[in-house]
């Protein structure tokens, strides 16, 4: 293999000019050289790949689905901090409820975030076993799934919002 000093295009021992932008071609390269050129080309095309993918978690969804792990943390330690303190807590009934909201909100937020291609999978399971459908998605269906995840998340933590700020309240009354 050969590689043009002009424009970088890597191409075959038998041509003598690039075929990119025209500039005379030097020396076939070394077959180590060949060797990491080869291997950065299948690393592009694997993340080419993976990203191609129906099912590909973006970074930002990936974080998205660890606060939900988290938010759902603080709704549980919420529920323990009302178990402690319930002589100040059963003047608002709303706090466990609202707890138990954000702890469903944040789960299947989290669940859809960071493993979408089962729960496509656990939701479609009935139409592939008893009707034998092809149940590959749409991309309005990943679409839908997606918004779908967006509002639990968004759910959730306003459900965190209202019941710590309650309990906060009732706490420093």
């Amino acid at each position: 293999m050969k590689k043009c000093n002009n424009c970088g295009a890597v191409q075959g021992d038998d041509r003598t000019t690039c075929i990119d932008c025209d500039s005379m071609l030097g020396r076939p390269i070394s077959k180590a050289e060949e060797k990491r050129i080869d291997d950065s080309i299948d690393l592009k095309l694997d993340d080419m790949a993976e990203r191609a993918q129906d099912f590909y978690v973006p970074i930002h969804e990936k974080i998205m689905g660890i606060l939900s792990i988290i938010g759902g943390i603080a709704a549980i330690v919420l529920l323990i901090l009302c178990g402690f303190f319930s002589e100040h807590v059963k003047d608002s009934v709303n706090i466990p409820r609202f707890a138990l909201y954000s702890i469903v909100f944040f789960s299947f937020a989290g669940a859809l975030l960071l493993f979408p291609k089962l729960m496509w999978n656990l939701s479609t399971m009935r139409y592939r076993i008893f009707y034998n459908w092809d149940t590959t998605p749409s991309s309005f269906a990943i679409t839908m799934q997606k918004v779908l995840a967006y509002i639990s998340f968004i759910g959730g933590i306003i459900c965190t919002i209202y019941y710590y700020t309650v309990f906060f309240n009732l706490m420093s009354a």
